[in-house]
């Protein structure tokens, strides 16, 4: 009698852990469905991911914030209504480049841009290039006192750069070749390229590819076909180290 207790007593026990078991297998497959269903709510809303994330345009070289911004806006037709835009989307300022070149209209022009961070700006060769930075609604452009002002991003006026890609553009008509040294491979240990200019000799450099701070560039000599290709240091951590000659 006292074996058939034991014997279920032991039947008993196997019961209560196998469900046991059941019931904590259960819970955990429930809170799975919930977690799931949560996943599968955030990520069917990518609008409030979208707000919670950094609005920069991730490009592939998007850390280079040169002399404070990502890159350029080059003005494509200056001849149109340009609208500089406050934050509110109400208009700052309105200007174009069409009128009758006068003094007065130059000047007024002037002292429009004048306020404005412009990496270069020449009204009787129709060039203006703004520092800016690209999100993802709007460019962002400065004043000489960084209040930041706005450009449409569906602006057709304008076409943005980041600084690699417009160093390899043609944008510009030469890189300026007085303050920088040519070398053989892109590192300071290599051999230094030597130019012999003739005076008042004109030649254009471009660049034709980036490693890192470092600029291939092509050296060429208008009415020849000579060509020569050096590499040059064209930026630090923090700045743009080369110039342009837009106009020559």
């Amino acid at each position: 009698m006292c074996i058939m207790k034991d014997f279920l007593k032991i039947i008993l026990i196997i019961i209560i852990t196998f469900n046991s078991c059941i019931n904590t297998e259960c819970k955990n497959t429930k809170a799975n469905q919930a977690n799931n269903k949560i996943s599968n709510t955030i990520s069917e809303n990518p609008i409030e991911e979208e707000t919670k994330q950094v609005a920069v345009v991730s490009t592939d070289d998007d850390s280079l914030y040169l002399n404070g911004t990502l890159g350029l806006l080059v003005c494509k037709n200056v001849y149109d209504t340009i609208n500089i835009l406050n934050q509110d989307k109400s208009t700052f300022v309105s200007f174009s480049f069409k009128g009758d070149e006068s003094k007065a209209f130059y000047s007024k022009l002037d002292s429009i841009l004048n306020n404005f961070k412009t990496f270069a700006y020449h009204p009787d060769y129709a060039l203006l290039i703004f520092l800016c930075t690209k999100f993802k609604f709007f460019y962002e452009i400065y004043l000489e006192n960084d209040i930041v002002k706005y450009i449409d991003l569906n602006s057709e006026l304008f076409k943005f750069y980041t600084w690699q890609e417009f160093v390899l553009s043609n944008e510009y008509s030469s890189i300026v070749d007085d303050n920088f040294s040519f070398y053989e491979e892109p590192n300071y240990s290599s051999n230094e390229i030597t130019f012999i200019r003739k005076q008042d000799e004109i030649f254009f450099i471009t660049g034709i590819q980036v490693i890192n701070d470092w600029l291939k560039v092509k050296v060429e000599y208008p009415n020849t076909e000579e060509t020569t290709f050096g590499w040059i240091k064209w930026r630090n951590q923090e700045n743009i180290l080369i110039d342009f000659y837009f106009l020559l």
